[in-house]
């Protein structure tokens, strides 16, 4: 598979701002971590289930999605200041499942509904920093992760958003994404949203 392009031009450039967007590379890492540690305390405030193990590799899992196949974190660079990311990977179905045979590996797709074959892009995280936001890095990040799934073949996208989160809400709405699909929550613990006793 090719490689991003983590030392070319930039995807984008938010016009608003002065924020170049690019394709992470793995030193960026570090970075990347304390903008996914601010995500998570964000989230923190509006879910009670975002909690975070103690002791959890922070810089693996930001390497892991960084150096991933089918993958790419897209950064807002602001002269050298990462004001933001987006996390986006290619899926598909159904799944391919490795068998091993005696000298190699082959894949056949695993038993599904008979649906098509589908290849879609999630978008998994998409964060801008509190002091960059209503600047248009989002928009930008959206944006190049569209132009990114398209050099690779894909149209399809789909994220998944809060109820409670009325912000998030309104701007995918502004990008435009709509919903189709409801995820539910029964976890014996009343509100799965709610911070609250």
């Amino acid at each position: 598979m090719r490689q991003p392009s983590a030392g070319k031009e930039p995807l984008a450039v938010g016009a608003r701002s002065g924020v170049r967007i690019r394709v992470a590379r793995g030193g960026d890492a570090p970075d990347l971590v304390e903008l996914y540690r601010q995500h998570v305390e964000y989230h923190q405030r509006l879910a009670r289930y975002y909690e975070v193990e103690p002791g959890f590799d922070w810089l693996a899992f930001a390497r892991e999605r960084i150096l991933g196949r089918d993958r790419a974190v897209l950064l807002a660079d602001r002269e050298g200041t990462l004001a933001g990311f987006l996390y986006v990977r290619i899926t598909a179905y159904p799944q391919r499942v490795r068998r091993r045979l005696r000298f190699r590996f082959w894949r056949r797709p695993s038993p599904g509904l008979p649906i098509r074959p589908l290849r879609w892009g999630i978008i998994e995280d998409c964060f801008v920093a509190e002091p960059s936001r209503r600047q248009g890095i989002g928009a930008a990040l959206v944006s190049s992760a569209g132009a990114w799934l398209a050099e690779r073949g894909v149209q399809r996208v789909e994220l998944s958003v809060l109820t409670a989160n009325s912000g998030a809400n309104e701007f995918w709405g502004r990008m435009g994404f709509a919903p189709f699909r409801v995820t539910m929550w029964s976890g014996g613990e009343g509100d799965a949203t709610s911070r609250g006793g």
